[in-house]
C-alpha cells in the first residue's frame, strides 16, 4: 500500500528552488485562487451553447487560454516543488495532469479554428481538429479538485451540506 506523501515537508537537500515552489503551491492564497479559477472556468464552460455569437466564442477561448496558462504554472510549480515522481504518486494529481493535457489539446483545436478565420490555409487543419473540441468537457473533472479542498474545511463543508439538504425540501 502506498502511503500519502507529506506535502508540507521541505527537503534541505533539494535546494531553495524546490522549497520555494512547495511553499508557493501550498499557500492558502494559491489554493484559493486556483479553486476560484476552476469555478469560474466551469461556469464559462457551462455557458457554451449552440448558436452563441462569435464574440462570445472568442471571449470563452480567451478565458480558457488564460486559465490554461495559470494551470500550467501551477503544474510546473508542483512538479518542481515535489519532483515528478512524488507528484505523480497521488491519483488526484494524475487526474489533474490528464485533465490539463486534454484541455490543452482541446484549446489548441479551438485556437486553430479561430486562426483559420484570418489565415485561410489553416481551414483544412481546423476541420480535422474540430472533433478535439469535445475534449474540453474533461475540464469539468477539475471540479473534483475543489471537492477535495472543500472537505478539508469543516465550516465550508457544513454550509454546503446545509444548502444541499435545503434543496431536498424544494
Amino acid at each position: 500500500r502506498i502511503r500519502s506523501h507529506d506535502w508540507t515537508q521541505t527537503d534541505s537537500k533539494c535546494g531553495g528552488c524546490r522549497n520555494t515552489c512547495k511553499r508557493i503551491v501550498l499557500s492558502p492564497i494559491c489554493n484559493i485562487t486556483i479553486n476560484l479559477l476552476i469555478g469560474v472556468n466551469a461556469i464559462i464552460l457551462c455557458s457554451n451553447h449552440h448558436g452563441m455569437s462569435q464574440e462570445w466564442k472568442d471571449g470563452n477561448l480567451l478565458v480558457e487560454g488564460i486559465c490554461l496558462i495559470i494551470y500550467w504554472f501551477e503544474f510546473a510549480g508542483k512538479v518542481l516543488g515535489y519532483g515528478f515522481g512524488t507528484y505523480m504518486s497521488e491519483s488526484m494529481n494524475k487526474m489533474d495532469t490528464f485533465v490539463l493535457v486534454s484541455c490543452s489539446t482541446g484549446f489548441i483545436s479551438g485556437m486553430v479554428t479561430f486562426l483559420a478565420r484570418f489565415i485561410p490555409s489553416l481551414n483544412a487543419v481546423g476541420e480535422g481538429l474540430t472533433a478535439l473540441n469535445s475534449i474540453r468537457v474533461v475540464k469539468l473533472l477539475r471540479a473534483l479538485q475543489m471537492s477535495r479542498w472543500i472537505m478539508k474545511h469543516k465550516e465550508l463543508k457544513e454550509i454546503l451540506q446545509t444548502v444541499f439538504k435545503s434543496w431536498e425540501s424544494i
